[in-house]
């Protein structure tokens, strides 16, 4: 009888050995590519292929090979034939043809979910295999007003159906989202945008789902008139879980509607761009998110939005928004970054935390137009407030004049901790000549509440006067600029290759420098958190990625950091000035700073 039983399990075993090689011959192989092998852009562990072209392929096609793809991703709502009965696998890529547009009759699409740790599903493109005269990415379009966004479900790519975990998206241009009506988008469990996870702010207690997002181009979101903001929590509404990520990608909203909704939310974000949109990075952060710690570093943030709508609900745009009541635990890492923040509605980084520890540095923030700059602040009660971190920053505050004014470069409201070192204040703007108002965090500026400590190279209370404006001191260093006109000897503006960079000796020591005792326990204590987060903060900023308007990508870095001195001083600010010559200027066909 045992002998029996144990020939039963044999049995059941070779038949299910049997089945899976079945499935896996089932699908394409590497030699099924353009090139005859896999391209390098595909991650390990994926090694069965079904390849799509919506413009010529079809779904009685095996879609094992490029030479007879499927038209539609397995998912597509107008999918049909073997396409249609097609169940995702482990380690299963989709294959697109580049520069082919799968357009609005395809979506809702659910997203591949059978991935899983070690064997990932993806969807990218064989780079080998495209229409035209040269690859492009593979374009999926909304339709610019086909597309039912009017309703919960009206992305072009969710999970709703089946929850999908361990994904790549690779690769993709995302174009021609549009809606029409004030509608229930406005919610956690599933906004509208291009893509989106049922979990919204993820389920407590789940595994990690593991979403890498890169390489992507988004543009040419649109809206009708008199309508709600529909994507404030971000275009891509990703897991907050430990292991997804949105990087080396673009959203350049410039051809859209230029006024509206959030960028990405996910934990970890960085080589990327954000164009035109009114909350670049928006993050709630509660006890139901899975990660303890959010990064945010290596980006740039330009041209920043009003929201256009009066319609009730519209997020208040901010270029970074941080917000939520996680536990003392939680930490987020801001770092490496280009921001300029012109619309008055739009606050630079609006902190808002119970308990969570903020290290925010190497950034440098141009044309802050919103009253607040930085906003220090609590999220549940006054009483209550987070543990905020500022050092080697340099701040262009409050450039718009006096609509809001007086425009200080920190607002502390409620009861945080807030620690400011080695900061560098421009008190003017270098763009236009004209003067900010007050620059100041302390005592007697207003509504300015909560705990400060800081070092400072005068008196905290000490002023200058910039034109007409009276600024007081900034937690390091202030100075009245633009000095210089370009990137010549003592130059310090808005114009010059990298924002008031010092350039040479004699802007160095214009700019100062201060004691780095402080700022070395920083770096060591950050490197327990984060060994690459800690070595970033033993140089100076990169400036974020560069702009590649011909092939919307991202080059990283905008500029080559320099490392601060092992010993003795630091300069003021987020730059360390070269020894001998500017350092090298950057590509020539790239933008990474817009005006």
């Amino acid at each position: 009888m045992i002998s029996l039983f144990r020939f039963a399990l044999l049995t059941l075993a070779i038949s299910l050995m049997i089945s899976g090689i079945a499935s896996a011959a089932g699908a394409g192989s590497c030699s099924n590519f353009a090139a005859g092998s896999c391209p390098a852009s595909i991650p390990h562990g994926v090694t069965s292929f079904y390849f799509i072209d919506y413009a010529s392929g079809s779904d009685s096609n095996s879609g094992t090979s490029e030479s007879a793809p499927w038209q539609h991703l397995p998912t597509c709502a107008n999918a049909t034939g073997s396409a249609a009965a097609h169940t995702p696998g482990p380690g299963e890529g989709w294959i697109l043809k580049g520069g082919v547009t799968i357009d609005y009759h395809c979506w809702p699409a659910n997203l591949p979910w059978g991935g899983a740790s070690g064997a990932l599903d993806y969807i990218g493109p064989d780079p080998g295999w495209y229409t035209g005269t040269s690859w492009s990415r593979p374009i999926f379009s909304g339709g610019a007003g086909s597309l039912n966004a009017d309703s919960i479900g009206g992305e072009l790519l969710n999970d709703s159906k089946h929850h999908a975990s361990y994904l790549v998206l690779d690769n993709i241009e995302f174009t021609g989202f549009y809606w029409s009506s004030s509608n229930k988008c406005f919610v956690q469990s599933e906004t509208c945008g291009y893509v989106s996870t049922y979990m919204g702010l993820s389920v407590p207690g789940s595994p990690d789902v593991a979403w890498e997002f890169k390489n992507i181009y988004a543009h040419n979101i649109t809206h009708a008139s008199n309508v709600a903001d529909q994507a404030p929590y971000g275009l891509f509404w990703m897991p907050r879980d430990a292991a997804s990520s949105w990087h080396d990608s673009v959203i350049d909203n410039s051809d859209g509607g230029h006024d509206c909704c959030g960028g990405v939310f996910t934990a970890n974000i960085y080589n990327a761009y954000f164009k035109g949109l009114n909350n670049s990075v928006y993050n709630p952060s509660t006890p139901s998110t899975q990660e303890t710690i959010f990064l945010l570093h290596d980006f740039t943030i330009v041209d920043s939005v009003n929201t256009f709508s009066s319609v009730s609900p519209t997020p208040h745009g901010n270029c970074i928004h941080l917000f939520g009541d996680n536990p003392v635990t939680f930490t987020e890492l801001i770092y490496n970054g280009r921001i300029d923040c012109p619309a008055e509605q739009a606050e630079t980084m609006e902190i808002e935390e119970d308990a969570a520890t903020l290290y925010a540095y190497n950034l440098v923030v141009t044309n802050e137009g919103q009253p607040n700059g930085f906003d220090t602040s609590f999220f549940s009660s006054s009483s209550l407030g987070g543990t905020y971190h500022y050092f080697d920053i340099t701040e262009e505050c409050g450039t718009q004049g006096g609509t809001f004014g007086p425009y200080p470069c920190f607002a502390l409201r409620g009861s945080p901790t807030v620690a400011e070192y080695n900061m560098f204040g421009i008190a003017t703007n270098g763009g236009d000549g004209t003067t900010n108002s007050l620059v100041c965090e302390l005592t007697g500026c207003g509504d300015l509440t909560g705990n400060f400590t800081g070092t400072f190279t005068s008196a905290p209370t000490s002023t200058i006067v910039c034109g007409s404006s009276t600024t007081k001191n900034f937690g390091g260093n202030v100075i009245c600029a633009p000095i210089g006109s370009g990137d010549g000897t003592g130059n310090l503006n808005i114009n010059q290759t990298y924002p008031y960079a010092p350039l040479d000796s004699t802007a160095a020591a214009t700019v100062g420098t201060a004691g780095a005792t402080t700022l070395r326990s920083y770096c060591s204590t950050i490197s327990g958190i984060n060994a690459a987060a800690g070595a970033a903060c033993l140089s100076d900023t990169t400036l974020g990625v560069s702009y590649n308007t011909s092939n919307h990508s991202t080059s990283w870095p905008a500029r080559t950091p320099l490392p601060h001195p092992s010993s003795g001083n630091w300069e003021i600010g987020a730059y360390e000035p070269p020894s001998g010559t500017p350092p090298p200027q950057p590509p020539t066909g790239l933008t990474a700073v817009v005006q």
